[in-house]
């Protein structure tokens, strides 16, 4: 048996780039392409990867595979020479050049849901699905024209305009427009994606990707039903946490030797949930092989039970440095100080990346936000009860239940913090 839950997401991905250089997802119909499902699993290890070097044992931790994707998908279509290699290498991309950017526009195409639209449920219902929306665009500073064959790649590919704005003479007006589009992109999410720090002499283009994710729980959760209980945290402490009954909501339940887990559907089955709960002394070893490969086992694994689930009411957020950890996480080198955008302009490199997120689960659904800034510089069914109860350390992952493309994946060790 399987089912799903509703929420709010947001995600941003930005890709800075200077150098020596520096829409809503309202897309018209595309045809589908047969590397879309290798393309988001290439793109979700990439991010497990990322979510796994990104995390310790004192913080929550959430990233956006999907922000992440498609932000250095747009540096990709710009690439050359040994970045050109790196960067399919790091996510695994499928095919190659207009096979490649066909690949992206339809990955985007199918996790796209324009606001309003319904689905019939199994009783004949009209049911309002989740919203996805995906955005992208180029700011570009006002001293620099990057290659008019790259902006057109953009717009055709990955449905990004181009605006400019004073990335080098004035910082502070630049990131404050930047971020202006970015928050009206994501409802509001994601309000600060750029400090005027990130942008120097050698900016010359900011790429920003942002993923917006809205709806409701396939059924509402009763909040009469939330209780506060205790919370074992890693260390052994225990805090108090607002329990949620979800069982209602949830489409099926799996055990695993070292692990329990649960899918909570969004309205509508298109989105849902995936709670890992590890037994007790194993977070860190199934955090450790958190993948597309887990999510298989986890698929192959679910249990004609009842389920019984509870999942604390949290509030997370976590900030992420790319840079350092990426190449090593992903084990691929060059993505970074390798001049090789050729494509958009003449000596230009990606010089770094950031990633900030934020979740709030509530009765209600689920709200998130991610966003990625990556800098260019120039330089050159049933039977038994099963119960889920995640009043301990638990790993969780949203996903589009078609091409199994990861829109969150996080970590909660404190509901309370």
């Amino acid at each position: 048996m399987r089912r799903a839950a509703g929420a709010v997401a947001a995600g941003v991905s930005a890709l800075l780039l200077a150098g020596c250089m520096t829409s809503s997802a309202s897309h018209p119909e595309v045809p589908g392409s047969p590397l879309v499902p290798a393309l988001a699993r290439g793109i979700d290890d990439a991010g497990y990867a990322v979510f796994r070097a990104a995390a310790n044992d004192t913080d929550n931790t959430l990233i956006s595979p999907v922000s992440i994707g498609i932000a250095f998908g747009m540096a990709q279509a710009g690439a050359s020479g040994r970045l050109a290699q790196a960067i399919p290498e790091a996510f695994d991309l499928p095919g190659e050049g207009e096979q490649r950017l066909e690949a992206f526009r339809a990955y985007e195409a199918r996790l796209s849901v324009e606001p309003g639209t319904t689905v019939e449920d199994a009783v004949g219902d009209s049911v309002e699905l989740p919203t996805v929306t995906l955005a992208n665009r180029v700011f570009t500073d006002q001293a620099f024209e990057p290659r008019q064959e790259y902006v057109d790649t953009v717009e055709t590919w990955f449905h990004g305009g181009a605006e400019a704005v004073p990335l080098r003479t004035d910082a502070g007006a630049a990131a404050e427009r930047i971020n202006a589009w970015v928050s009206k992109s994501t409802s509001g999410q994601v309000t600060d994606l750029i400090s005027p720090a990130a942008l120097a002499e050698d900016s010359r283009l900011v790429l920003v990707n942002a993923l917006h994710m809205r709806g409701a729980w396939r059924d509402v959760l009763d909040q009469e039903l939330t209780q506060q209980q205790p919370f074992t945290r890693l260390d052994g402490s225990e805090v108090q946490a607002p329990m949620m009954a979800a069982s209602e909501t949830a489409s099926g339940v799996a055990e695993r030797p070292d692990l329990v887990a649960a899918s909570l559907a969004y309205a509508g089955d298109s989105l849902e949930m995936i709670v890992i709960v590890p037994d007790e002394g194993a977070f860190e070893q199934v955090r450790g092989r958190l993948d597309t490969g887990l999510l298989e086992e986890i698929d192959a694994s679910w249990l004609d039970a009842a389920p019984v689930v509870r999942l604390p009411r949290f509030d997370a957020s976590s900030r992420v440095d790319l840079g350092p950890l990426l190449e090593t996480a992903v084990g691929v080198e060059g993505l970074f100080d390798t001049p090789g955008l050729d494509g958009i302009g003449d000596d230009l490199w990606i010089g770094g990346a950031l990633h900030a997120t934020r979740i709030v689960v509530d009765e209600t659904g689920t709200e998130a936000s991610a966003a990625t800034s990556v800098m260019v510089e120039a330089g050159s069914a049933e039977t038994d009860w099963v119960e889920v109860t995640a009043d301990r350390p638990f790993l969780y992952v949203i996903r589009d239940v078609d091409t199994g493309a990861a829109l969150m994946v996080g970590q909660v060790l404190d509901p309370t913090a």
